[in-house]
């Protein structure tokens, strides 16, 4: 058999080129079309992340310093400007959501992206005092596991005239779970959701409470009604036993109280608003060394407004 020409070599070695070229070509227009995509998706992801809510966190840091607290109590100030821009912030009230039902569509797309969230890099951006209240979140879903819901609408949404402060009261409804209440924030970055009232936040599981009776004081956020039948007005010095259990948890417990103590002045302020019965409280609770009754606590603080924290400084 004789062997190949250099013409058929060389016809050959064209094809091939040629083959290769194409392949080539192919390939780069694949390549490219993924990249397009890849942008397209990228932008769009963009988009949403600008449109969002944002955590100024040099902001927040500056107002409330790195432990979410305020870097000068008022008797410090002075004339600094951090305390200035903190009280000029405060000055804002419900008259700026007169519009709330305008706005109906941008707090839904808020709500709807806080309730489907599933990691907490999600959900922080969406929370009212996100620097305070991250390790609370971090804490909350260590014990539990995240519980996004397939959000439905907002039945109705009102604001809440709370002096200092831009707040709203609405009902979400779910395509998965009942409805629930929340508390918004119109701050100036946006709408802003009360994580910790919307979980009804507490250090621990109120039924591990029961059960291990810690000596040491828990936080909680609680139903509290008063168990005995005393004029929540009078100014006689009568000790009131006040029967506290958990919104969602079972278990009753007991505490017994001084009306005229200054320690219980705002438990007092919120059973008088709430006639008595179901106040929302959050509450400083340990069981006594010396107590031997098994469902009588000690409350060793009173704090917050029914289930919110308004004050920034603690807790």
């Amino acid at each position: 058999m004789s062997e190949p020409s250099d013409y058929e070599l060389s016809k050959t070695a064209k094809i091939k080129e040629k083959e290769w070229s194409f392949i080539f070509f192919t390939r780069s227009i694949g390549l490219i079309s993924a990249l397009a995509i890849l942008s397209v998706i990228g932008f769009v992801i963009y988009k949403q992340i600008e449109l969002r809510p944002k955590l100024e966190w040099d902001f927040v840091e500056q107002m409330y310093g790195p432990d979410g607290k305020l870097l000068k109590r008022p008797k410090e100030a002075n004339q600094s400007n951090e305390y200035d821009a903190a009280k000029a912030s405060k000055s804002k009230t419900t008259a700026d959501l007169k519009d709330l039902d305008k706005r109906l569509p941008e707090l839904a797309n808020v709500l709807e992206e806080f309730f489907e969230a599933k990691t907490i890099p999600e959900i922080l951006p969406l929370v009212r005092d996100a620097r305070r209240v991250r390790p609370l979140i971090e804490d909350h879903y260590h014990r539990h596991p995240f519980q996004p819901r397939v959000f439905n609408g907002i039945t109705w949404a009102v604001p809440v005239d709370e002096p200092g402060y831009r707040f709203a009261y609405a009902e979400v409804t779910f395509n998965d779970a009942p409805p629930i209440n929340v508390v918004i924030e119109l701050t100036d970055i946006g709408f802003l959701i009360d994580w910790e009232s919307s979980i009804h936040y507490s250090e621990m599981d109120w039924g591990d409470f029961i059960k291990v009776k810690p000596t040491d004081p828990k936080i909680f956020r609680l139903l509290a009604s008063k168990a005995d039948d005393i004029d929540l007005t009078s100014n006689a010095s009568v000790a009131l036993r006040i029967k506290l259990n958990h919104p969602s948890e079972i278990g009753d417990l007991y505490a017994t109280v001084d009306p005229n103590d200054e320690h219980f002045k705002l438990l007092m302020e919120q059973l008088e608003l709430a006639k008595g019965k179901d106040a929302p409280v959050i509450l400083r609770l340990s069981y006594s060394a010396k107590q031997s009754a098994i469902d009588v606590v000690e409350i060793h603080a009173v704090e917050g407004k029914g289930w919110l924290i308004l004050d920034r400084t603690g807790r």
